[in-house]
């Protein structure tokens, strides 16, 4: 007997197994957004609680509290019970004895709801959101913080982290800034949520970059927020993240340079950095030398420096530093000694070395400037394609974004930015003034590249002396924009055509056995930061077309191009940093959050 199917039973089945495969997905996916909206519910509801306390007590809580046998007693998560509404909790929770005490223990299955994220897989009693603790990070381990310690701004700040379930809610562990950015990386989910100390919960993606993900963490350009000695033992391997802008060796990017003098030839299409700090140095030894330096072979390097002296009076002299000294470990130590004590934010990276009883001597500057803006300027939201080095890269950007208005509208940051020398919207130069004592300018150009940063210099000075007739508003109106890309860098680079090379008018028959330069810069809303150090040691043997000009039409101030940029102090006869920015290594890449 031949079996015969029933059509209509197929037919339905057919019609329900495709229904499936289409619906499953969708169920799945609404299913994974749902818990998402869960745990992103918990997190705001924990930084809110997070503020409250701030509120209340005027600091944050310390990720957790030493009890008086010297082990971590009470964790963050217990503190701010009360803030979360858990009052009869937190009553039950006894602060005379540990976490684990023979009382708190039995409290482990009654974790809060809102410790827990179904988004990241939930475990009986273990929470999923925890602090990154850090010397550098919002939570410096028993040591609590204030909100204005968060220089970077609360909405740049890292606060609280969501991971799969790591220990009890009560355990005062959490992991530390270096742990937790490993797991993130490896883990095989695509990202993970976390709160800003504003308050807002982002879903951070992997595809974030190691550099940037520091710096969201870091609440202070990566700077210390504890610098004291009683730092928990067992979390010195996490002590060391160092600032989200630490040097490193510019030979490691393919387009950007360190340059020594500032009449170097210019590769336009490359970032080229000058500083100060380097000529301040080689004027020393000339000074040493009384006269220029004659070197064995001669290198045009060596002729650049020796004229193009760099004029001290354009600098405070608390600013920076010049010093001539010997190079063995007496002098190395009293030189640091001397650098931290008038710049302790700069931890000096000088050389000694074994004294053998040969002549010599180290040139060392450094410089330390902060340029704060009186009025923080507004953090761009969509990203700035900059069309520099490749067909557009996507950046983080700021400045003052336009007002939809007839006309230009009203003055706005009167005394912030002034509008230098303005051709178009491709041709123009700004000043951003600064707050700091000696009131110094930030000069930023859109215009065409020159031979060298000082001859570019030289011309963006002639415009801010003699701008262009009858094209500059000096202010900034409401309905034009200003945004500039955010450039954060720590180089250092060692200048191997001038080692090795023998000074022949020295006292004695000597080589350049050092010659190198460091600089850390970033420029964002809240003004710039500079810091940088040089050091040499020689030792014994051993422009645009102009377009028509409508004086009522909003200007746009847009740095999407290559532009040149200048710092030097109000008054000052020259600048102490000058740079050509072609190519978006050197600028903070945008990523997308939801």
């Amino acid at each position: 007997m031949s079996f015969k199917p029933d059509v209509s039973k197929v037919f339905y089945f057919l019609i329900v197994l495709l229904v499936g495969v289409v619906v499953y997905p969708i169920w799945v996916s609404l299913r994974e957004s749902a818990k998402r909206q869960t745990s992103k519910d918990h997190l705001r509801q924990i930084e809110l609680a997070l503020l409250n306390y701030h509120e209340q007590y005027k600091t944050f809580p310390p990720a957790f509290v030493i009890g008086p046998d010297g082990r971590r007693w009470h964790s963050w998560r217990v503190l701010i019970l009360p803030q979360l509404g858990q009052q009869e909790l937190a009553e039950k929770y006894r602060m005379d004895e540990p976490w684990d005490g023979p009382h708190n223990r039995e409290l482990v299955g009654q974790c809060p709801v809102v410790y827990q994220s179904p988004f990241a897989g939930t475990e009986s009693g273990k929470a999923n959101f925890y602090a990154l603790i850090g010397r550098r990070s919002a939570w410096p381990a028993q040591h609590a913080i204030s909100i204005d310690r968060a220089l970077d701004g609360t909405s740049n700040t890292i606060h609280v982290v969501e991971t799969s379930p790591l220990s009890s809610w009560l355990e005062p562990h959490d992991p530390g800034v270096r742990e937790w950015i490993n797991a993130f990386y490896q883990s095989d989910r695509d990202g993970g949520l976390v709160t800003f100390m504003d308050g807002t919960v982002r879903f951070l993606s992997k595809r974030i970059s190691r550099e940037l993900l520091v710096s969201l963490i870091t609440p202070r350009y990566g700077e210390l927020m504890y610098s004291g000695t009683d730092w928990p033992a067992d979390l010195e391997g996490n002590r060391d993240l160092g600032p989200s802008w630490n040097t490193k060796d510019v030979s490691a990017l393919a387009a950007t340079d360190v340059i020594a003098a500032a009449r170097t030839q210019l590769d336009p299409r490359k970032n080229q950095i000058w500083c100060a700090t380097f000529q301040l140095a080689w004027d020393e030894l000339c000074d040493q030398l009384r006269g220029s330096a004659r070197t064995t072979p001669s290198r045009p390097i060596v002729d650049l420096l020796n004229a193009d002296r760099f004029n001290r009076h354009s600098l405070a002299p608390d600013t920076y530093l010049v010093s001539a000294s010997g190079s063995g470990l007496a002098e190395t130590r009293s030189l640091v000694g001397q650098v931290q004590q008038n710049f302790p934010q700069l931890v000096p990276q000088v050389e000694s070395l074994v004294e053998d009883g040969n002549p010599d001597l180290r040139l060392y500057a450094c410089l330390v400037k902060s340029l704060p803006f009186v009025t923080q300027m507004d953090r761009f939201p969509s990203a700035l394609r900059f069309h520099g080095g490749s067909a557009g890269t996507e950046v983080i950007s700021f400045g003052r974004i336009a007002e939809a208005k007839e006309g230009l509208g009203e003055v706005v940051l009167r005394d912030q930015v002034v509008i230098g020398d303005y051709v178009s919207d491709d041709d123009f130069v700004i000043v951003l003034n600064s707050s700091s004592q000696q009131a110094d300018e930030i000069i930023l150009a859109r215009t065409a590249p020159g031979e060298s940063l000082r001859s570019m210099w030289s011309e963006v000075e002639r415009r801010l002396h003699s701008p262009h007739p009858h094209r500059v508003h000096a202010n900034l109106y409401n309905a034009e924009r200003l945004e500039i890309p955010i450039l954060g860098l720590g180089l250092s680079k060692r200048f191997e055509e001038l080692e090795g090379l023998s000074v022949d008018n020295a006292p004695a028959a000597n080589h350049i056995a050092v010659a190198r330069e460091s600089i850390l810069f970033r420029l964002d809303e809240r003004g710039v930061e500079i810091i940088a150090e040089a050091e040499s040691m020689y030792v014994g043997e051993n422009g645009f077309a102009e377009v028509p000009f409508d004086p009522t039409r909003p200007r746009r101030f847009v740095f999407d191009q290559p532009f040149f940029l200048a710092l030097r102090e109000k008054g000052g006869s020259e600048p102490y940093f000058l740079a050509w920015i072609a190519h978006p290594e050197v600028m903070e890449r945008f990523f997308q959050t939801n």
